[in-house]
């Protein structure tokens, strides 16, 4: 285990230099309020202790946006050599589904540029080359954004998003999780930020060629739009020198993993690499800055849950959060990761790398991390 003091501070201090002593009243013992207060230490003992089992994890938890504390225990992956790595808050991990937070951020800030809000439908942004069924041109971009859309479809593929588009119309409009939502947004994003370019890339490239040129589009919008005005750079790939935490199973089975390689053709619901680092940086901007999004946005993203899939009641309000799961493909037996972002109502976030994934009753992740949290909270 390993706690790192590095902090990364989004705001200068205020220094108050007190020229002369305050005087007071000193008579009598002082008083104890028994408020609640929320000790970070708790939370962070909490989650290390429900997350023991883990092949190998690693979280920050952020207070007031900045850097609290950290944990990491464990191992990250292993070489070819079967060399095992430590966990790290400095290695890049897929974040998985974590990615539709992001994407999130990027449409509120791109709707208002052509005029439109969460209400306006989504028909004229999608390529003027794909067939459509009417069903789906006259999906709003709320219902996307909210998984309220009807879609159904857990691919995310080229070939998946251009079926749904064409010939799958929505079902009922429950709410069902679908990847296929967010997907969508790899081919409109690029649209919405230069439609004029857009319009003549997929009139002069071949389907193939447009489609690798949106996904690397989609990419560059994403950081142009939300990575970098938080200093943070993200691919859809692994950056090469920088190790990459891999897909574990659980112990104590025999060690197994899995790489994870480059996701840009299959990005928008999923796909970007991030440090825990990285991801603790994003949620302090998002939370504590205009820098990404301003509040009118953050306070929509809140109301309507955009861009959140773990909302749910702790001790002083609404824990407002995404969370990614990815499995190696053969089903909840093989290799797998968790990550999540989580932001609480006292100014205290929290991102979080599991390198491992357990999903019977063993690791229910929302009331781990409830329970860590409600706890944390002590007697002043």
């Amino acid at each position: 285990m390993k706690t790192t003091t590095t902090k990364f501070i989004l705001f200068a201090g205020l220094a108050l230099a007190m020229g002369s002593a305050i005087t007071s009243c000193k008579k009598g013992l002082p008083i104890k309020s028994n408020d609640k207060v929320f000790k970070v230490e708790l939370f962070k003992q909490g989650l290390k202790q429900q997350l023991s089992a883990a092949r190998g994890y690693q979280f920050i938890i952020n207070k007031n946006g900045q850097w609290a504390d950290s944990a990491v225990a464990g191992i990250g992956g292993f070489n070819r050599s079967n060399v095992t790595f430590p966990a790290s808050v400095n290695s890049e991990v897929n974040i998985a589904s974590v990615t539709k937070h992001f994407t999130a951020v990027a449409v509120l800030k791109l709707l208002p540029l052509r005029k439109l809000n969460i209400e306006s439908k989504i028909g004229q942004w999608l390529p003027a080359s794909w067939p459509k069924n009417s069903t789906v041109a006259n999906l709003k971009f709320k219902e996307l954004l909210t998984h309220t859309s009807g879609i159904r479809a857990s691919g995310t593929g080229w070939g998946t998003l251009k079926n749904v588009v064409a010939t799958i119309p929505p079902g009922t409009k429950d709410g069902t999780y679908a990847n296929a939502n967010f997907a969508l947004f790899r081919a409109m994003i690029p649209k919405l930020v230069n439609s004029s370019l857009f319009n003549s890339k997929e009139a002069e490239l071949s389907d193939a060629e447009f489609d690798i040129w949106m996904g690397e589009e989609y990419v560059k919008q994403m950081n142009l739009l939300v990575f970098k005005p938080a200093g943070v750079t993200s691919v859809c790939m692994p950056t090469p020198g920088r190790t990459t935490n891999m897909m574990l199973n659980e112990a104590p089975a025999p060690l197994e993993g899995e790489s994870l390689g480059d996701w840009t053709q299959t990005s928008g619901a999923g796909g970007f690499y991030l440090t825990t680092v990285q991801m603790a940086r994003m949620m302090a901007y998002l939370v504590h800055s205009d820098a990404v999004i301003n509040i009118d946005f953050r306070d929509i993203m809140d109301s309507e849950r955009i861009g959140y899939n773990r909302v749910f009641a702790v001790s002083d309000g609404i824990a407002l959060g995404h969370g990614g799961l990815l499995y190696a493909g053969g089903g909840k037996k093989t290799p797998g990761l968790r990550t999540l972002i989580m932001k609480f109502p006292n100014k205290v976030e929290l991102a979080l790398a599991i390198n491992s994934t357990d999903e019977g009753a063993k690791r229910d992740i929302n009331t781990i991390v409830k329970t860590a949290y409600n706890n944390a909270w002590v007697n002043d």
